[in-house]
């Protein structure tokens, strides 16, 4: 492999692995969603639920939240960290790019 299949294959690395937990934390997030809706129509819909119940239902769901928001905190950095490397790759293929055209512009028209 070469310079230019190294830095493609590192780009499209960091760009598929950024995607992945982009849509990973979508996935969570929505779960996330479900599970509060359902929780609060449970309670809403059965009288019978007693207030201990409820009250543990409703710390767990908040202890929940606060564990996902953490997960999705780390997987969101992590997402724009791969992004970012991509984007470094991206750019270091479109600096090599720009460099060779003027190397091959020189050479065509030299400066006297």
């Amino acid at each position: 492999m070469d310079e230019n299949e190294i830095r493609e294959h590192r780009f499209r690395f960091f760009t598929e692995k950024g995607l992945d937990i982009a849509l990973e934390q979508s996935k969570a997030f929505s779960a996330l969603f479900t599970a509060v809706i359902a929780g609060l129509l449970a309670l809403v819909v059965y009288d019978k639920v007693s207030f201990w119940s409820a009250t543990l239902f409703l710390i767990a769901d908040a202890m929940a939240v606060m564990g996902l928001a953490w997960n999705l905190l780390h997987m969101s950095y992590t997402s724009k960290l791969m992004l970012v490397y991509a984007a470094y790759f991206a750019g270091e293929e479109v600096r090599a790019k720009r460099y060779r055209t003027l190397s091959e512009d020189r050479r065509r028209n030299p400066v006297e």
